[in-house]
């Protein structure tokens, strides 16, 4: 619904547009985050999740990612995202623009993951750590330092 909006704006005027939407899965029923529906969830103390219950509405880095390419493809250049932003939003819409933040160096990398990965040694348990690095099979995966403040 946003992108909708975003495109009839853009067509009618000559100036920048910004995009920053509130992260939440919206529908035509309930167009804003302030009557999203609670699912069934009868504990609600005033009845709807805004704007202490938003948690299992939320969008995903994904829905995120192709939210900014769309709006980026309309010639819309100032994006962000409003209340419910997250640091792993931020970090998922900077990247879909072709950017790499310094958060990127954590992004997930699911091709070394244990079950979903498709590296070999990904998928060969057990695993044996020493000191900062980790032997899983035959390759060997040197863990990040952790800064230490005192």
């Amino acid at each position: 619904m946003t992108l909708t909006l975003l495109g009839e704006i853009c067509a009618e005027v000559a100036c920048p547009v910004a995009a920053l939407p509130v992260p939440y899965r919206t529908t035509p029923e309930h167009p804003t985050s302030f009557n999203l529906p609670a699912h069934g969830c009868s504990c609600l103390p005033q009845g709807h999740t805004f704007h202490t219950a938003p948690e299992p509405l939320a969008c995903n880095r994904y829905e995120i990612v192709a939210f900014a390419r769309a709006a980026h493809e309309m010639r819309i250049y100032y994006l962000g995202v409003f209340c419910g932003a997250a640091p792993i939003y931020i970090c998922a819409l900077v990247e879909a623009l072709g950017r790499a933040p310094r958060p990127s160096a954590y992004s997930l990398d699911m091709s070394k993951h244990v079950f979903f990965g498709t590296e070999r040694c990904a998928q060969i348990s057990p695993h044996r750590r020493s000191g900062s690095h980790v032997t899983l099979g035959s390759c060997e995966i040197r863990q990040p330092e952790i800064a230490r403040f005192s």
